[in-house]
């Protein structure tokens, strides 16, 4: 059992250091996988370790380069949105009609 539990601790570490890793180059305009396979090492992560601090932080720490802007329209989660009429679900509960 202490060797699962060792096993299932680096797995979670490795998963987030490429989590991190991936999600970097994403941001800086260097990917290296496709947004599938990264959703893949984002849901084995939340598999195994579901309260992970890196699953709920969103985009990369800012840098000055870019200015801040407002979008006219709130950028909300699709929740992963996997087919048409799971997204036409979550535009109706967000009551917008521009997207329709």
């Amino acid at each position: 059992m202490l060797d699962r539990q060792k096993s299932k601790q680096e797995q979670i570490r490795y998963l987030t250091k490429e989590i991190s890793r991936h999600r970097y180059l994403y941001y800086n305009e260097q990917p290296e996988i496709s947004d599938a396979k990264y959703d893949s090492l984002e849901d084995e992560l939340r598999e195994l370790d579901s309260e992970n601090p890196i699953l709920f932080k969103i985009g990369v720490d800012s840098s000055d380069i870019f200015t801040k802007r407002n979008h006219i329209i709130p950028m909300m989660s699709q929740d992963k949105v996997t087919h048409p009429q799971e997204f036409i679900k979550w535009v109706k509960k967000r009551n917008y009609k521009a997207f329709l």
